[in-house]
């Protein structure tokens, strides 16, 4: 039953009923001025897939290039319009009801993030930017876009052939092991958030390809010598409509708490929860985030989390979650799906704690103060900030120790297994 559920839930992803191309094609003459066999060499009819709000077509350009062109439906935004207004009157209507509850900053914050959203200009920028993110790395990329071929409605960008991350059946096939892929993407979206503070806001396997990494060295003498070598994966990142920004404060709180966790010191994360959410999250979100099997936690500590959280209903919850900034919350939601994706692969929870402590001490000393007249403006801004025992040299220094001492371990056990694997059966 479970599976069962799982395959219907992942069909969801990409595969909505797509709108017929007589639509698709009234869509592109008025946003580009031409029909579809105009504008590219070859144009398919049929979508190769469709979501909530586009559908995907694969055309070709006049040069030959393979494109993939998203279309929005037509009359959309006038449904998204109507939908709200309702749900925003029912969200009223049931707080009269409940007064402990309220949802309407929910539907509000949906409203906003839609008129976002439908407008593909914005996506074609978070690509950019993206981009510009993952420069000095051949693991990560994004699909290059066609500003010529883009308007609000339309986004024509680069085709992209792989397996969607979590297909362990056709990652296999392609040579490449899926834990090594589980960590790759732990550590991008590690990046993107400890690091970058800008986080692709719908990592569902969906939007994930895989294929292998340009090769542009050739391989050392030593690696030559263990013989053919697994294809090197690389994650191809799609749908840039959603992305989460982190403010600068709120990320380097952020990236303590988790070096707290590596230092064992819940006093520090405590403070740095606090900074994060207010004195409510600083009881429970060190609790809640700190890396263990929460199926091996005995039912007594859980209840001991509970009591000491002080969240003992459903209106507490939606008092944390209303007063919570909603960067941060966003950035706990899509942790858990990268997460899930990366455990499917075979990712531990030692890789997960290596990996986010990696990048959380790389953030601590990242600041993204903004434009230089704002950094001119305030010069103080400059100076690193840190809590509890973190402001300590010391503390941070061992933190930066341990991190290294992670990354070493797991390195010497990549080479050991490398060698296991190839060495072996040579010899035999």
């Amino acid at each position: 039953m479970a599976e069962s559920t799982s395959s219907i839930l992942q069909s969801l992803q990409d595969k909505v009923p797509p709108r017929p191309f007589a639509d698709v094609d009234c869509t592109l003459q008025r946003e580009l001025g031409a029909p579809a066999e105009q504008l590219f060499a070859e144009f398919e009819r049929e979508a190769t897939a469709a979501a909530s709000l586009a559908q995907v077509h694969r055309a070709v350009l006049h040069d030959g290039t393979p494109v993939a062109v998203k279309v929005q439906y037509p009359g959309l935004q006038e449904a998204v319009a109507a939908d709200l207004a309702t749900m925003l009157t029912l969200a009223d209507a049931s707080n009269r009801l409940f007064p402990a509850t309220s949802w309407r900053w929910l539907f509000e914050e949906l409203r906003r993030q839609l008129k976002y959203e439908l407008d593909f200009t914005n996506e074609a920028r978070n690509a950019a930017r993206l981009a510009q993110c993952m420069a000095g790395r051949r693991d990560v990329a994004v699909p290059r876009t066609y500003p010529a071929l883009c308007t609000p409605h339309v986004l024509t960008m680069e085709w992209v052939e792989g397996c969607k991350v979590t297909d362990v059946e056709c990652l296999e096939q392609q040579g490449f092991e899926p834990r090594a892929v589980g960590t790759l993407l732990l550590d991008a979206f590690a990046q993107m958030t400890y690091q970058d503070g800008f986080t692709h806001g719908d990592p569902h396997p969906g939007n994930i390809m895989v294929r292998p990494q340009p090769q542009v060295d050739r391989p050392s003498f030593l690696l030559r010598l263990l013989g053919p070598q697994r294809p090197q994966p690389q994650l191809v990142l799609l749908d840039h409509g959603v992305y989460i920004a982190l403010p600068d404060d709120l990320r380097r709180n952020y990236c303590q708490l988790w070096g707290s966790f590596v230092l064992g010191d819940m006093q520090t994360a405590r403070l740095a929860a606090t900074g994060l959410a207010g004195e409510q999250a600083g009881r429970i979100l060190p609790e809640l985030l700190r890396p263990r099997d929460w199926h091996k936690v005995p039912r007594e500590e859980r209840r001991r989390v509970r009591q000491e959280s002080g969240i003992n209903s459903f209106a507490d919850v939606a008092k944390l979650l209303e007063g919570a900034p909603r960067p941060l919350l966003d950035t706990l939601r899509l942790g858990a799906v990268v997460r899930h994706s990366a455990t499917l692969l075979g990712a531990t929870l030692g890789d997960r704690l290596r990996i986010n402590a990696k990048w959380a001490v790389r953030g601590m000393y990242a600041q993204h103060i903004g434009d230089s007249a704002a950094a001119a403006a305030a010069p103080d801004a400059r100076q690193l900030q840190f809590v509890g025992g973190l402001q300590s040299r010391l503390a941070r220094w061992r933190l930066s120790v341990q991190v290294g001492l992670l990354r070493f371990a797991f390195w010497v056990g990549s080479l050991v297994h490398s060698a296991t694997t190839y060495l072996v059966p040579m010899a035999e």
